[in-house]
C-alpha cells in the first residue's frame, strides 16, 4: 500500500485532534453536569469541586481523547507511514537510549530550574506554574488506590498516547515534510512542550521531548519513549506518594545541580548521540 502525502497526513491528523478534543470536551462537560458542577469552573482547582477519584476521572477522559484516542484512529487509517530512512538494529539500543534518560537528568534538572528564573514573553497568555493546584492534591493521596490511579492517568495514558502522536506520527510527517530527520525530532520536541502550556517547563520538555524523539529515531520501536516516558512521569508521581509531605511535585527538580554536572551530561548525550548517528548512517 503506497503511503499518502505528508500534507494529507498532517491536515488528517490536525482533523482528528481537533475533533477527539472537542469530543472530549463534551464528554468531560456532560460528566461535570452530572456530578452537579455548574457556573464557573476553574481546571486549575478541580480539587474545590470534586473529589479524588472524580478528578482522575477528568484527567483519563482528557488523555484519551486528546492523544490516546485520536493517535489510534490515526494509526489504523494509515498503517504506511514509517519513517523513510532506518534505525539502529541491535538489541542493545532500546536499552541505551532508555539509559540515555537517566544520563540526561542532571541537564534536564539544570535547565528546569534555570527556566523557572525567567519571566514569560509578553504574549504568553498561559499558565505559567508547572504543578496546577489539584494535581498536588491528587498525588498526594496515600492509598494504594489512589496510587495505582494517579499512575494509569499521569504517567500510563500520556505515555501512550503522546507517544504515538508526537513520536511515531509526528516525526515521520515532519521527516517527509521538512527532509531532514533532526530537524524533525526538534520541531516534534518543541510542539510537545509547548502544548503542554506551561512556561516554567518549556525548555526541560523540549529536552525531555528530544531524548523521547531519539529514543524512537534511533529504535523504530515505539514503546522505548512509551517505556521512558512512562518512568518520567511515573516516578515524580512514586516520589509524591512516597514523601506526601513535601509542597512540590519533585522537590529535587527545585534545586539546580553543579552546572558542571550538567555540562557533563550534556556532553554524554551529545557524544553518545553522535555514534549513534553514525551507525545508523553506516546501516542506512
Amino acid at each position: 500500500m503506497e503511503e499518502r502525502p505528508a500534507l494529507y497526513n498532517l491536515l488528517l491528523l490536525a482533523a482528528l485532534l481537533f475533533g477527539s478534543v472537542l469530543a472530549g470536551s463534551v464528554v468531560s462537560a456532560a460528566y461535570l453536569l452530572w456530578l452537579g458542577v455548574e457556573g464557573t469552573f476553574d481546571p486549575q482547582n478541580m480539587h474545590e469541586y470534586m473529589n479524588l477519584s472524580q478528578i482522575r476521572t477528568v484527567l483519563g477522559i482528557n488523555q484519551f481523547f486528546s492523544f490516546l484516542l485520536p493517535g489510534l484512529i490515526f494509526t489504523r487509517l494509515n498503517r504506511t507511514i514509517t519513517i523513510p530512512s532506518g534505525s539502529i538494529h541491535h538489541k542493545w539500543i532500546p536499552f541505551l537510549l532508555i539509559g540515555l534518560y537517566f544520563i540526561s537528568l542532571p541537564l534536564f534538572q539544570w535547565v528546569y530550574v534555570w527556566n523557572m528564573s525567567l519571566a514569560p514573553p509578553s504574549w504568553w497568555t498561559f499558565s505559567t506554574e508547572a504543578v496546577p493546584a489539584f494535581l498536588m492534591h491528587l498525588v498526594q493521596d496515600a492509598s494504594a488506590k489512589g496510587l495505582i490511579g494517579n499512575l494509569l492517568v499521569i504517567a500510563a495514558l500520556p505515555a501512550i498516547g503522546e507517544e504515538l502522536i508526537f513520536r511515531r506520527i509526528g516525526i515521520p510527517i515532519l521527516e517527509k515534510i521538512l527532509h531532514h530527520r533532526h530537524l524533525a525530532v526538534f520541531i516534534s520536541a518543541l510542539i510537545f512542550a509547548f502544548l503542554h502550556f506551561d512556561f516554567e517547563g518549556l525548555l526541560a520538555r523540549t529536552l525531555l521531548g528530544l531524548v523521547l524523539g531519539y529514543a524512537w529515531l534511533y529504535s523504530k520501536k515505539i514503546w522505548v519513549p512509551i517505556v521512558i516516558h512512562f518512568i518520567h512521569n511515573g516516578g515524580q508521581v512514586l516520589l509524591a506518594f512516597l514523601y506526601p509531605e513535601t509542597e512540590e511535585l519533585d522537590p529535587a527538580m527545585e534545586q539546580a545541580p553543579s552546572i558542571y554536572l550538567a555540562m557533563a551530561s550534556a556532553i554524554a548525550l551529545f557524544l553518545v548521540y553522535w555514534q549513534l548517528a553514525k551507525y545508523q548512517r553506516v546501516e542506512d
